[in-house]
């Protein structure tokens, strides 16, 4: 599948596809009331891709971990407890569940991405305190380990969600950029903050990046030159706001909101 998702990222700058990926699965979730078990789970995004077909399929790896550190290892630095949260035992064996049920019920129709908070993201979960380098360079090898338990999971690419865009950050990574590129996955970054791509630069370091806050009118100047920066699809695009002018190919990413209302997503959907 990484061949697949290589092939249609090379089809989009060369002008001559568009993009449109979605991540429905929250909305999905909560609109059908999976995610209980790794069954739910695969039922849920079957029918989510039904419903609201996505070039990709993103598999966000974070859902189904303890929403606190209660129970983990809170001694040492932060990046030990890091550690401890991505080796829970509970979690792999629920993700390995998942990943079998894709692998049978999915199959490699549409390329997976697997989506994990950066370093500094898994950080600001257990510490309060300045970052320091160390951390983040200890923390990406702890997460580009927990990310080789995925080699034959048959995915094709892995995102890192991530703040904002810092180089300084992306070179702390370095083990993550490592692993992936072993495996041949494409690589991507998704800005969580900011809502425009505004002063985005150096996106060479990655195939794609994602900005799922920012307008269609911000990510023109990308999309003219066929640079792989996706977004457009904001929540006031989901919630019925008109949509913007694109030009004749685009790279349309977005994140549907839980509570969006079913009618109004189908709508705005059908319309990109």
């Amino acid at each position: 599948m990484s061949r697949d998702l290589g092939r249609m990222l090379a089809e989009y700058r060369a002008g001559s596809r568009s993009l449109r990926w979605v991540d429905s699965w929250q909305y999905a979730a909560h609109l059908l009331g999976g995610g209980r078990t790794p069954a739910d789970v695969v039922h849920t995004l079957q029918q989510a891709q039904a419903l609201l077909p996505s070039d990709v399929l993103i598999l966000r790896l974070t859902e189904w971990y303890p929403a606190d550190m209660s129970g983990f290892d809170a001694s040492g630095r932060p990046a030990r407890k890091v550690q401890s949260w991505l080796k829970d035992g509970a979690h792999l064996a629920f993700v390995d569940a998942v990943l079998g049920g894709i692998a049978l019920l999915l199959g490699t129709s549409t390329p997976l991405l697997l989506s994990v908070p950066s370093p500094r993201r898994w950080l600001s979960r257990v510490t309060t305190a300045a970052l320091q380098d160390e951390d983040v360079e200890r923390s990406a090898v702890y997460l580009a380990d927990y990310l080789r338990r995925f080699a034959a999971s048959g995915s094709a690419g892995l995102l890192i969600e991530e703040t904002h865009w810092d180089d300084d950050a992306l070179v702390l990574y370095q083990p993550i950029w490592n692993v992936a590129r072993h495996y041949q996955w494409q690589i991507g970054v998704e800005l969580l903050e900011p809502d425009s791509a505004a002063g985005l630069a150096n996106i060479e370091a990655c195939q794609f990046v994602l900005v799922p806050r920012a307008s269609s009118s911000s990510l023109v100047g990308f999309w003219n030159n066929h640079s792989a920066v996706g977004g457009g699809l904001t929540r006031g695009v989901w919630e019925g706001a008109l949509e913007e002018p694109r030009p004749d190919r685009f790279f349309a990413y977005g994140i549907v909101p839980r509570e969006a209302t079913p009618e109004t997503v189908l709508h705005q959907f059908e319309r990109v």
